[in-house]
């Protein structure tokens, strides 16, 4: 039930939880956002920047369950956790010799050049994806005066 009204309310209000297991559930979710934090840390988000489609696989994840979690209760300091993650991540981007910002890193064996298997390269994937979620914030906020005036700058940021 949770999730059916989480699918069509997910870019307006804040689902009404009057169910039981519903609100067991939200409050579970909750606890695992919370309990993500440990994998959003600097040291963790460059262990999956070292690796740049280990950012799409996982660290974003971790990153984007604030914005769900927001998107949930409508309370505004699941935000405050997502600039926070998203600005952990966003401080790994590197220069690469183009003059382009991005995650260098090793990518997976099965991308490698085998002639040059230590060259760190930008993913596009990696960036197509980290892109797609930070406009999805900045929609978000876009959409709603109030939180204009406390996320407008990341969202131009981002």
């Amino acid at each position: 039930m949770l999730l059916a009204t989480l699918l069509m309310q997910l870019h307006t209000a804040a689902p009404t939880i009057t169910d039981n297991t519903d609100r067991q559930v939200l409050e579970a979710f909750l606890e695992h956002v919370e309990g993500a934090e440990r994998y959003c840390t600097r040291e963790e988000m460059a262990k999956f920047a070292a690796q740049p489609e280990d950012i799409v696989w996982q660290g974003v994840k971790y990153i984007r369950l604030a914005l769900v979690a927001y998107r949930l209760t409508e309370q505004p300091e699941y935000l405050d956790t997502f600039v926070r993650r998203m600005d952990t991540l966003c401080d790994l981007l590197t220069e690469g010799e183009d003059g382009y910002l991005g995650w260098y890193g090793l990518p997976y064996d099965l991308f490698q050049d085998p002639e040059h298997p230590n060259r760190k390269t930008d993913v596009i994937l990696t960036s197509f994806f980290v892109t797609g979620v930070m406009a999805e914030f900045a929609n978000t906020v876009k959409d709603n005066p109030t939180l204009h005036d406390r996320f407008g700058d990341a969202a131009k940021r981002y």
